[in-house]
């Protein structure tokens, strides 16, 4: 029952962060700032003036902000290979189980 559970779970993980992962725009890289970018007309010269900020806002991506293991849960990825992993597990231990009822 818990194998059953768990790949349950696996499994909505992985849809879930998936819709997660494409409302966030599908980005390779997770990012934890977003670019704005304000036009303002300047009268003196005339044309536009650009102004760029950024502002804290978390976008999920495929890979890892950086190369430090910390960061590796913020990524789809990791959902991705957590869920492929308890899915193969749990799909072993029920077979395995299956086959010790039989004898």
């Amino acid at each position: 029952m818990i194998w059953r559970i768990l790949l349950i779970t696996a499994i909505l993980a992985i849809v879930i962060g998936g819709m997660f992962w494409v409302s966030a725009g599908a980005q390779m890289l997770t990012k934890d700032k977003q670019e704005v970018v304000t036009i303002t007309p300047n009268t003196l010269f005339g044309g536009n003036d650009t102004t760029t900020t950024y502002v804290d806002k978390f976008s999920l991506g495929l890979v890892p902000p950086s190369d430090s293991p910390s960061d590796a849960p913020q990524s789809y990825a990791f959902i991705l290979g957590t869920s492929v992993a308890a899915i193969f597990l749990s799909v072993f231990m029920m077979r395995r189980s299956r086959k010790n009822k039989l004898r």
